[in-house]
């Protein structure tokens, strides 16, 4: 093996190893946020659960709270690639009412991005108050949604008697309430998890989606279509990921 070849080999499982670790550490930190809070969850407590010196997490990040950004884009990939699988399993999943279904059930499994949507300061602490969190992921989720709006009203399958801003007040104001109703209720009146997906699924249709019937042609276009998006989707920010741990 020439020497060129043996230190680009070199530079390649180095690189592997330091993506390994990075996960690693980023699994900790979500662990004991999950557990503690963001508040309560120190740099030496990750790097004990992580199995590494304390000194190693700031290879990766130089600070906290740049950890703790990297932590909420990985959580957030992982679900982007579970909900994925799940709306394109679907038949209906691309259509937004199916698409908030999954959405709704896939969630409860990452408590982390939750907490960013519901702005749970218990959970998340200060790091809501930076721009790391209110200006990067809050952002995506506005301009997906617009453009996912705008998608379905050009396809016929998304009513157009309103303009795309009150329609999307109005998704968030019926998703968001479902996922904060039971602190408002004891829990002989909580429902599990698969039913009020199922009644907040079928809310989303009745009020924005139009009642004629849609054909099997439009239903393939439009998961072709959603299948590609999600994928640059999913591509960008998995560069975003590498970005935030500095590999």
């Amino acid at each position: 093996m020439s020497a060129t070849r043996k230190r680009e080999r070199d530079v390649v499982e180095e690189k592997s190893k330091r993506q390994l670790r990075a996960d690693r550490i980023l699994a900790a930190a979500a662990e004991l946020t999950e557990r503690w809070g963001y508040q309560k969850t120190t740099i030496d407590d990750i790097a004990r659960q992580a199995g590494v010196a304390k000194g190693t997490i700031y290879l990766h990040w130089k600070t906290r709270e740049d950890l703790f950004m990297a932590m909420l884009l990985r959580e957030q990939l992982s679900m982007a690639r579970v909900l994925k699988d799940k709306i394109l399993g679907d038949p209906e999943g691309v259509l937004l009412h199916g698409m908030f279904k999954h959405a709704l059930i896939v969630l409860e499994d990452y408590p982390l991005i939750k907490a960013v949507f519901l702005l749970d300061s218990n959970l998340l602490g200060d790091l809501l108050t930076t721009n790391l969190v209110t200006a990067n992921l809050a952002q995506q989720k506005l301009i997906f949604f617009e453009n996912y709006f705008r998608y379905l009203r050009e396809k016929g399958l998304l009513r157009i008697d309103k303009d795309i801003q009150s329609q999307i007040y109005q998704f968030s104001a019926i998703t968001i309430g479902y996922m904060l109703i039971d602190q408002f209720f004891p829990k002989a009146y909580h429902r599990p998890a698969v039913e009020v997906a199922e009644m907040a699924s079928q809310t989303l249709k009745q009020l924005l989606e139009p009642e004629e019937p849609i054909s099997p042609e439009l239903m393939e276009v439009v998961r072709k279509d959603f299948h590609e998006k999600l994928e640059f989707y999913l591509t960008a920010m998995v560069q975003q990921i590498e970005k935030a741990i500095e590999i």
